[in-house]
């Protein structure tokens, strides 16, 4: 089972400590430079699964993360 969240708010940071708010730098300095993809930026961060963060006028909006539960 996948459950995905997603963060809209500095109160739940990414596993590297960026947060929603913070500068798109931030985000490059901690996971490193990706393309961006319709105001996207992907990042493999397992084998299971990946993150991205969307990014508006330079600023992260919204970070999605995959939570993996195993039975």
């Amino acid at each position: 089972m996948l459950i995905r969240v997603v963060a809209t708010d500095e109160n739940y940071p990414a596993a590297r400590g960026v947060r929603v708010g913070d500068r798109i730098e931030q985000m490059y300095e901690k996971y490193g430079y990706e393309e961006e993809s319709n105001d996207k930026y992907f990042y493999t961060v397992s084998y299971e699964g990946y993150m991205n963060f969307t990014v508006e006028n330079d600023i992260i909006t919204k970070i999605h993360t995959p939570l993996i539960m195993r039975s």
